[in-house]
Formats: C-alpha cells, sequence, structure tokens
C-alpha cells in the first residue's frame, strides 16, 4: 500500500469513527402513538419502536381525540385517561399521575416548547371557582398550564358550560414563543373551526372567518414560527375525503397539504407525521386499522409510510424560532412606520397592552419586523405613524388608537437611550414659575396645568454639534377642557453623540407660529 493509500484508508476510518460518535451523542427524533389502546414510541423513521404501556386503556383511536404529547427533548410523554394526566418516560417504567390542584377532570396535554409547562383543557371543582349554581348545573371548564417542577397551576380561561353539551374549546395547544394558544371548537362534534387567543381569554383570530361556514378544522398546532396553523376537516359525507390543512394566520387562507388525519409537527416544523386509515373514515369501526405517514413540508415532497397500524401521532413539542423582528435599540427608521388598516381597529384596540396579540394583529396587517419591533419596544399599544430623520436622534410621531383624548405622541430616537417620550413634561423639572411671564398669568388664571400633546416646533444645533429639539405645550387654566392661557416651550437637549442631557423651559409665549 502506498503513502496515499493509507493516508486516505486513514481519513476514511476517522470519518467512520466521527460519524459513530456523532450518531451516538444525538439522539434520534421520536414520535408517540397509540396502538391496539396502548403506547408506544418509535424513532421517526419508524424504527426502534417500543411499547411503553400494557393496559389496553387509551382511549380507542377509532374514536376521537387523541391525548398523546411528547416533550421537546423526547424523553417524556403526557397522555389522559380522560379524567387523569399522566407522565410516562419514554425509556419505559410506571406512569405518573400529576397532582392538578382544583381540578375534577384533564385533558389534552401539551408541552410548553421548553418542556418545563404542560398546557391541558380541566374541568374545574365547585370549590375551586367553579360554578355552584345546583338549579343550572353548570359545569366550569378551564385551559390552564401546570408547572412541572412546582405543581403550580395556572387558569388561563375559564368558561362555564351546560354538562349536557360539550365544553366551549377543545384540544389546546401553545405557540412556540408563548402567550398565544390555539384551541378546536368544542361545543360539536362535527362542525366549527379554531380560535387563537391570547392569555387574557380574547380570540383576536377565527378560522373559518365565516359564521355561516360550518367546515370542521380540527387539532389546531402552531408553526415553529408562529405564522401558520396546522389543522384537518375530516370528512363529514360518503364523498368526502379527510384532509389536512396549513392556514396562514396573517392572510386567513388555507392550503392544502395532504390526505389524513391528527397530523402532527416533527423535524422541528419541517415535516408532518399523519394518519391514514384503510375505510374512509365515515365507514371507520374498531376493526379499521391506520399507518402513520411521513411527509416534509416542501415542494414536489412525497408522503411514505414509516410505521403500520398505528394512531394519534405526537411528535416532539416544537422549540422556538429566533425572532425575525430586529432589534431597533440601536436605529429605527422609515421602514418601522406603519399604518393600522380600518377593519383591523377593533382587533388592535382589544390587545390593550398584551404585545403578543399586538404583534399578531400588526403581522396580519402587513405590518414589517421593524413596525413590530418599534411596538415592542415601545411596550405599549401604539405603532410608528411618522419618522422624520434629524441627524444622529430622529423625530418619530406614534399613534395610540385606543386613547380618548390625545392620540398621538412624539418620540425621539436614535439616541442614548434610545427611546424617549416627550409626554408628561408636567411631571418633569420644568418651573414655569420663572419665567416673566408667569407672574402676570398667575394674576388671570388661578390654575395653570401644563396639558400634552407636544407640538414639534424646530430643532436647533447646539455649540458642541448636538441637537435641541423644541417643542410647545399648551398651558390651560384648569382640566383639559380650561381656557387656554399659552404656551410652554420646551427643549429636549443631546449632546454631539447624540447622549440626552436634559429637559429645559425656555420660555413661555402667548402664542405658537401655525
Amino acid at each position: 500500500m502506498t503513502i496515499n493509500q493509507k493516508t486516505m484508508a486513514m481519513i476514511i476510518l476517522a470519518a467512520f469513527f466521527f460519524l459513530a460518535l456523532t450518531s451516538a451523542a444525538i439522539p434520534a427524533e421520536k414520535i408517540a402513538f397509540v396502538r391496539e389502546n396502548n403506547i408506544w414510541v418509535a424513532n421517526l423513521d419508524g424504527g426502534t419502536q417500543k411499547q411503553l404501556t400494557f393496559s389496553g386503556k387509551m382511549k380507542d383511536p377509532a374514536n376521537f381525540f387523541p391525548n398523546l404529547a411528547l416533550s421537546p427533548d423526547g424523553q417524556r410523554i403526557a397522555y389522559s385517561d380522560m379524567k387523569n394526566i399522566y407522565l410516562l418516560s419514554t425509556s419505559g417504567g410506571e406512569p405518573v399521575k400529576l397532582n392538578l390542584p382544583g381540578m375534577k377532570s384533564a385533558e389534552h396535554p401539551f408541552f410548553s416548547s421548553a418542556g418545563s409547562e404542560l398546557l391541558f383543557l380541566g374541568t374545574m371543582k365547585a370549590n375551586a371557582g367553579a360554578a355552584k349554581n345546583k338549579a343550572s348545573e353548570q359545569e366550569t371548564s378551564s385551559i390552564s398550564m401546570v408547572e412541572l417542577d412546582s405543581g403550580k397551576v395556572k387558569n388561563i380561561v375559564v368558561t362555564t358550560y351546560n354538562p349536557e353539551m360539550k365544553p366551549p374549546y377543545n384540544l389546546p395547544s401553545l405557540s412556540p414563543s408563548g402567550g398565544l394558544f390555539a384551541v378546536q371548537d368544542g361545543a360539536t362534534d362535527y362542525s366549527g373551526g379554531f380560535g387563537i387567543l391570547n392569555e387574557s381569554g380574547k380570540v383576536f383570530f377565527h378560522f373559518p372567518p365565516g359564521a355561516a361556514d360550518e367546515t370542521p378544522y380540527w387539532r389546531p398546532l402552531f408553526s415553529a414560527d408562529g405564522k401558520k396553523i396546522l389543522c384537518f376537516s375530516p370528512a363529514t359525507n360518503s364523498k368526502g375525503s379527510d384532509i389536512i390543512y396549513l392556514v396562514d394566520i396573517d392572510r386567513g387562507t388555507k392550503t392544502r397539504v395532504a390526505e389524513g388525519l391528527w397530523p402532527t409537527f416533527v423535524d422541528n416544523g419541517r415535516a408532518i407525521v399523519f394518519e391514514r386509515w384503510n375505510v374512509h373514515s365515515i365507514e371507520r369501526d374498531k376493526s379499521s386499522k391506520s399507518d402513520l405517514w411521513l411527509l416534509e413540508l416542501r415542494e414536489g415532497a412525497q408522503a411514505k409510510k414509516i410505521i403500520a397500524n398505528a394512531a394519534s401521532p405526537a411528535g416532539q413539542t416544537l422549540r422556538t424560532v429566533q425572532a425575525t423582528e430586529p432589534d431597533l435599540k440601536t436605529q429605527v427608521g422609515p421602514e418601522a412606520v406603519w399604518e393600522l388598516p380600518s377593519h383591523l381597529y377593533g382587533s388592535f384596540t382589544g390587545c390593550d397592552e398584551d404585545l403578543e396579540c399586538l404583534m399578531a394583529v400588526m403581522k396580519k396587517g402587513g405590518a414589517s419586523p421593524q413596525a413590530m419591533a418599534f411596538t415592542r419596544m415601545m411596550k405599549d399599544n401604539g405603532y410608528l405613524q411618522k419618522f422624520q430623520e434629524m441627524g444622529l436622534v430622529d423625530l418619530a410621531q406614534v399613534f395610540y388608537p385606543s386613547r380618548a383624548n390625545t392620540n398621538w405622541a412624539y418620540f425621539l430616537v436614535n439616541g442614548s437611550p434610545p427611546l424617549i417620550s416627550t409626554e408628561n413634561v408636567a411631571n418633569s423639572s420644568i418651573d414655569i414659575t420663572k419665567d416673566p411671564l408667569y407672574a402676570s398669568w398667575s394674576k388671570r388664571y388661578s390654575d395653570l396645568s401644563i396639558y400634552d400633546p407636544a407640538v414639534f416646533q424646530q430643532m436647533q444645533t447646539l455649540p458642541d454639534g448636538g441637537q435641541s429639539f423644541i417643542f410647545a405645550y399648551a398651558l390651560l387654566d384648569g382640566p383639559r377642557a380650561g381656557k387656554e392661557a399659552g404656551w410652554v416651550i420646551v427643549a429636549f437637549d443631546f449632546d454631539g453623540q447624540g447622549r440626552f442631557l436634559k429637559t429645559r423651559l425656555v420660555r413661555l409665549a402667548r402664542e405658537i407660529p401655525e
């Protein structure tokens, strides 16, 4: 063997050794499923199938509503027997029942993207805040979250319903970034779609949008970037088919993905696994069989069968995708300007100060990533309406749709600190009593007060190259509707490096230029 041949052999041997180490260090992605009423787990390619429960008490997969969830690391399964929720290691062993204070029953578990919390649908006990009206015999349903380490339960949405009907929500799931919940309409068997709720329980998106459309869209799951919902429509008659869809939240449109049922994301959202049955869903009975199929979410991909005689797949919960919004702590520009579409006015104002709700509405309204980042930086329910470049520090006008009196305000941006509001100068160190006009004005007016909004006048360049932004504020006698006495002229000064120095009184004025 020549030296070159020896060298090549060593390279090949090293490569095989590296691959062996790599495959041993990185665990294969798993998929959980139900087979003959027991829980199984396998690698995503269908290999290394392992039975985890042997009681045969899992709900028959020929019926609906699978109750499996797989943790993001693939190490734990959460499942429900329609009354309690259990945790089970994918390595095997006995299941552990979760203690859920205040709950009469719990089902439909769903792991958070960190794996530290579990979302579920609960029925609350009467002494835990549930309805006590015996005449109406109301039940109380909750969408709740439990911290797996502490056992602390947080009830997110609580609703009452007639026990002869189904709870209003079903199959809740959590967005990878947290803060948003997708829930299936639960009041009927074969109609209704799904909604997206914020942590206050407000529904700001529903699909299908028309109340007259009774097409079922079940088991809503967020995509990794939070922009789409994976769901399916079971056939409702002998001529129909079971169809899997991706729904674009921004546009409110659906895209057909494949024929099948109960899809779940795998490969962190790059593929799905779903059921396909050997008979039409209308003809299905306990003797019917289904297989699990894998489909990559790319153009031209074909579904392939990975596991035979299996149902109710649960993929590893998606982890959070890196945020696409830019960091605006360094620069705000005209690309952050946005205008709220009129048809989304109610959705935006309904968010109050819930940032995740605001982000979802802004996405739907076509806001740029920069516009969304600006609102997130403000931590308030406003948006950048106008931007004017002025030098190191620039001028931004923000619009607040929810306000009753003053709907807009100026901010000074791109300096240090990066965001300075011009509001509430009345609570600053501005002392109007030092101006020569104050003595005579105080004799004419008994209750002089400074009011927003600031009216921009001009920007002046300071001797050191800094900037001084001049604003005028109304000076009223009494409350906001009081008599106008004059104007307070105030300067916001920055040094030559864009660092904020101070707010100072320039003068009092009887009038300001139009």
